[in-house]
Parts: C-alpha cells; structure tokens; sequence
C-alpha cells in the first residue's frame, strides 16, 4: 500500500480492496504510471499501441477509483466523455461519477 498526502489528506493506493488484494504495489504503480501517458495521434512517438495501453491502464485506475467509492457506500459508474474521438479528448477522457445512497 501507497500513501500520498494531497492538501493534508492521506490517500492510499490502490483503492480498492479488490485492488489490494489482485494487485501489488509494484503493478500498480507501473498501471498508474502508463494511465498517466497521453499520446496524441500528431505527436511523432505515437502509435496505436501506446494509446491503446494508456487507455486499458486508465480504465484500471478509474475502476479502482470507482470500486473503492462502491465500497464506501455510493453508487458509481465510469464514462467516457467523448466515446473513441481521441482527437477531442485524447486517453484521460472518463469520468468517475458517484452518488451517495440515500440515508433513510
């Protein structure tokens, strides 16, 4: 487990304890590290192999994001903003999106 501290909060990584338990923090890192590439098709050093793993290791990251919320007690999903226009939005293109349950 990784821990970072972002504007005094502690945040651990993976997420997820499904992610906890699949992935080690070796993995991990090399998943979140490839999500945080971004090849645009203009750029002279890409190719549809580098897109399409920066595109699989963000889905990973945002399915992490999206377990751990599942987790904590919302109902969560992730989109994608613009589907398949890389031109557009380029690899970093989906959205977590979470809503708190209802306390009755």
């Amino acid at each position: 487990e990784l821990k970072r501290t972002f504007w005094g909060w502690g945040v651990s990584f993976p997420r997820s304890a499904a992610f906890k338990s699949a992935v080690d923090l070796e993995t991990y890192s090399c998943i979140a590290g490839s999500a945080d590439g971004t090849f645009w098709t203009s750029e002279s050093s890409y190719t549809p192999e580098k897109e399409s793993l920066a595109r699989r290791c963000m889905l990973a990251v945002n399915s992490d994001r999206c377990m751990a919320a599942v987790e904590a007690g919302y109902t969560a999903s992730v989109v994608d903003m613009c589907d398949g226009d890389t031109d557009k939005a380029g690899q970093k293109n989906q959205l977590v999106i979470g809503r708190a349950s209802l306390v009755t």
